[in-house]
């Protein structure tokens, strides 16, 4: 049998956590400037020390520690994320756990850090051109532009699309 999740879902998450908060492992000025709840964080995970999470996973509480002190001290660190732990029961709250740990190690917007797929440069531009094209057929970019931005605000391809100087 395998048990990896703690009652919560985080798997050993929690219990690195524990770790990387309770020994002072985290980037400071990070967290402090760009993260907002950490003295909430930092109560919760109390109850989550790695011999706990260890009784609840079967994980090994050195192998929790051990884990959370290598991702902590060696910066940047990044963790590949994807259909491996996207597709698990719970996987919001794996997802949830890997990006609070990139965040207390500040390896958010770093250099070497937290793995994200960017498009090339003309990929954008495209695929503007080819939602204009496809979607509001006789319309000018422009105009595209304009009923895209006010309809779906919140889609991160609609922001590009109205930053780009080309179609305000």
């Amino acid at each position: 049998m395998d048990k990896a999740e703690t009652g919560d879902g985080h798997g050993p998450g929690p219990g690195m956590i524990h770790v990387v908060i309770n020994e002072g492992r985290y980037d400071k000025t990070f967290v402090e400037n760009w993260t907002v709840g950490f003295d909430e964080l930092r109560a919760h995970v109390q109850e989550y020390s790695p011999q706990r999470v260890s009784e609840i996973t079967w994980v090994p509480a050195e192998t929790i520690a051990d884990a959370a002190r290598v991702y902590a001290t060696h910066r940047p660190a990044a963790v590949l994320v994807g259909n491996a732990n996207e597709n698990i029961v719970l996987s919001m709250q794996t997802q949830r756990a890997i990006y609070i740990l990139e965040g207390l190690c500040g390896n958010v917007g770093a250099p070497g850090g937290k793995v994200q797929w960017t498009a090339p440069p003309l990929l954008p531009e495209l695929l503007r051109n080819l939602l204009c094209r496809i979607l509001f057929p006789g319309e000018t970019a422009k105009e595209t532009g304009r009923r895209v931005c006010g309809t779906f605000h919140s889609l991160r391809l609609a922001a590009e699309y109205c930053k780009s100087d080309h179609y305000r």
